[in-house]
């Protein structure tokens, strides 16, 4: 089991930092957590981030908006991920842009977050959707 979990560890390892370096992001490679408070707030963060991206999924498969508007659709929802960023953020300043790497606390499973493409998907400045044409 440790050996397996060493290899997946090591696979994760490498595609963030191909990831990174196709990405250009400075050599900052990945942040692997291994604290409990911070383990706690990345899967807080991953968990928004996969509900967030469950309500854009269904409304690109609904052809609803387009793909740049979407996420405005769901403005509560967005805020939720805004706020917990944030707070990600201000807790951890040096996670800033980099991905995130850690073992689930319930199901050890390895889980990552690319926080660079989370911040720039938060960015997007919605526009009024009532007269956009979809």
């Amino acid at each position: 089991m440790i050996r397996k979990k060493t290899l997946i560890l090591t696979y994760f390892f490498m595609v963030a930092i191909s990831l990174s370096s196709i990405a250009g992001d400075g050599g900052r490679g990945p942040i692997f957590l291994d604290d409990i408070d911070q383990v706690a707030q990345a899967e807080k963060l991953f968990s928004e981030v996969v509900s967030f991206k469950r309500k854009v999924d269904q409304c690109l498969v609904s052809g609803i908006a387009r793909r740049q508007s979407c996420n405005c659709l769901y403005p509560a929802r967005l805020d939720s991920v805004r706020r917990v960023l944030g707070h990600s953020l201000a807790t951890y300043p040096h996670w800033d842009e980099r991905a995130i790497l850690w073992w689930a606390s319930g199901s050890g499973e390895p889980l990552n977050i690319q926080l660079g493409r989370v911040i720039l998907w938060t960015e997007n400045v919605c526009a009024d959707l009532a007269f956009s044409n979809p």
